[in-house]
């Protein structure tokens, strides 16, 4: 669901060198003579990756979902247009991700999404070109600031505080304040002022991209996932409550009180239901493995999706991103042979939050009227109708996706790493270098497979 594309970005994603990838589609083969059962709590990404790497190292493996599909956070509506409208995540980001493997993998095909040439900006009352509209003044400061921060060898801060001198924050440039924070708040899900300096460094995204952009998957995201799944044992429908990892095997219970066994779990809740505390563990976590669940960030991230009965936007705009809380909006249909009349909004961070207290109504109202003040009464004229995926409150996820506050450098780590070779975990939000993104789900997916096979066959 994130935009990637600032040169502030690239600065951070080169500042320091980061480790391996988990690239290989294949896997070793283990050499146990009895097929070794695994349990995997949720059908996401990652759960879907490490299950299929699994069956195909011989393993007996069943995934326990909560819902009654299977994507997790992937989940695209194939009803309401003519082409895929994505209500969770949304773009590839980046040209060399393990993702494109798997498209090709499943001949899947893409559709180029946004191209820094049709992004547009609102400000000070107009809509124009992002180049146009908005001084290179801020980004070449970011680039400063985050240098001059590294060379002192300053403490972790927020990169707010890191940057509070800049001239671009003052009241009198409020309103380029407010968009460059939204360009952060949807990017990583929570405000300048909430993301820690370092954690951005440690999350560097690097090789994702030989180019700038971002892409979607022409048939929608769940046609990956779906693909991806095929011949996976997958019961839906199967909310966990516990998951007892005290004896020689793990035991889980699901909220329709049927006992499961098996000799592993991996655990891909999203972090928002860890934190919760929605499934007990038996014994309790670990202090440490506790103090990185409730050290990262869970960043409220929603979206408010509406349809027109005609545009009323410039033909070549692919995004328009505001100062206002519904932050940046953009055409789910760019570049398909029938675009129609539909557009996204995705907000994170403190106006995410705002949205998640409301009502649907109340989100269709508060982002329509954003678009009013936008392009004016047109907005309110062709407006048919809207939807609101709220993210923050889903029961099943309770968030969009991670981020990286001040001083949780090193947490994703311990978030990653298992318990006694019996509880693993994985998910986007266990990724030091590639959170809150699919392709880092689909790799913390196979590191945690990886990780199961070799201690079965040692």
């Amino acid at each position: 669901m994130n935009q990637r594309f600032s040169k502030a970005r690239q600065f951070l994603l080169y500042s320091v060198p980061m480790g391996t990838v988990w690239l290989a589609l294949h896997s070793v083969t283990p050499t146990f003579s009895t097929p070794k059962k695994v349990l995997i709590i949720g059908a996401g990404a990652s759960g879907i990756a490490a299950a299929s790497r699994l069956k195909k190292a011989g393993f007996d493996v069943t995934i326990l979902e909560a819902r009654n599909r299977i994507g997790g956070r992937i989940w695209t509506d194939y009803e309401t247009a003519h082409y895929p409208i994505e209500l969770g995540a949304e773009f590839i980001h980046g040209s060399e991700v393990v993702t494109w493997q798997l498209l090709k993998q499943h001949h899947l095909k893409t559709n180029k999404a946004l191209k820094d040439k049709q992004i547009y900006v609102h400000l000070n009352n107009t809509v124009g070109k992002l180049d146009k509209l908005v001084p290179d003044d801020w980004e070449d400061d970011i680039w400063e600031s985050a240098e001059d921060w590294l060379d002192r060898g300053e403490s972790d801060t927020s990169l707010r505080q890191m940057l509070d001198s800049e001239k671009w924050l003052t009241p009198q440039h409020s309103e380029i304040a407010k968009l460059v924070n939204n360009f952060y708040a949807c990017d990583y899900g929570a405000d300048l002022s909430m993301l820690g300096f370092y954690g951005l460094l440690e999350a560097s995204y690097e090789g994702d991209s030989d180019e700038e952009g971002d892409f979607r998957v022409k048939k929608g995201y769940t046609a990956l996932i779906e693909k991806m799944a095929e011949n996976l044992d997958i019961r839906l429908n199967t909310p966990v409550l516990s998951i007892d990892y005290s004896s020689n095997g793990v035991t889980i219970s699901d909220k329709n009180k049927v006992t499961y066994t098996a000799d592993k779990v991996l655990v891909t809740l999203p972090l928002g239901i860890l934190q919760s505390g929605d499934v007990e563990f038996l014994p309790n976590l670990p202090q440490y493995k506790i103090k990185a669940i409730h050290g990262i960030g869970v960043g409220k991230v929603n979206k408010v999706i509406l349809g027109f009965n005609e545009p009323f936007w410039k033909k070549k705009m692919a995004a328009v991103y505001t100062h206002l809380d519904s932050q940046i909006w953009w055409r789910p249909g760019f570049e398909h042979e029938s675009s129609g009349s539909v557009l996204t909004a995705l907000m994170g961070g403190d106006s995410g939050a705002r949205y998640s207290e409301m009502s649907e109504q109340e989100a269709i109202d508060a982002a329509l009227g954003d678009l009013c003040q936008i392009f004016g009464k047109e907005a309110q004229k062709a407006y048919r109708w809207g939807r609101f995926i709220n993210w923050g409150t889903d029961p099943y996820s309770k968030m969009g996706y991670s981020y990286n506050p001040v001083g949780v450098v090193g947490l994703r780590k311990v978030l990653a790493e298992n318990i006694a070779e019996k509880v693993y975990f994985a998910g986007e939000a266990t990724n030091t270098i590639r959170p809150a993104t699919v392709h880092g789900a689909i790799e913390s997916g196979w590191r945690a497979a990886d990780e199961m096979i070799a201690s079965s066959s040692s």
